[in-house]
């Protein structure tokens, strides 16, 4: 499979893209670092707050993770991060349904979509977000089924 991993240089990213190509599969990263040394196929160095360095990428891939965000919850968070968040996904997914069709998108969340506590939380459970963090990825979520879920 052809495989986008956006946020291709981050922590769980790089780990991800290594155990894709270990798999087999061809894979792309995307990130804001200037270089990877990442043993993937293509490495791209792009800020999705910049859609003039990707809209006009070949796309073509079987599945895309989306890890690109900003992603510590602990940080004071603004509600200008909150719309950024929201703002990269959208772009990322825009881009996807026209250069790859078909394609499976993946995004990283959070279980603190859920609320805070220590029991489990099914992923039926409604959401409650406690935090902007959270709320990002809420929002994120809400996006992504607009693109993906059809109706009936």
């Amino acid at each position: 499979m052809r495989i986008l991993v956006v946020g291709g240089a981050g922590f769980i990213g790089s780990h991800l893209a290594r155990r894709l190509v270990g798999l087999g599969h061809e894979v792309e990263g995307w990130g804001r670092r200037p270089s990877s040394d990442l043993p993937i196929h293509r490495y791209r160095s792009l800020d999705l707050n910049r859609p003039e360095q990707f809209t006009s990428l070949p796309g073509g891939w079987d599945a895309a993770f989306l890890l690109s965000a900003h992603a510590v919850p602990g940080l004071p968070w603004t509600s200008e991060m909150v719309i950024e968040n929201l703002r990269m996904a959208g772009r990322l997914l825009e881009f996807l349904q026209a250069a790859a069709p078909g394609c499976r998108t993946i995004l990283a969340s959070s279980a603190l979509v859920y609320g805070t506590g220590d029991e489990d939380f099914p992923e039926d459970r409604p959401s409650a977000p406690g935090s902007l963090y959270a709320l990002s990825k809420v929002l994120e979520e809400c996006m992504l089924e607009q693109y993906y879920v059809q109706d009936g």
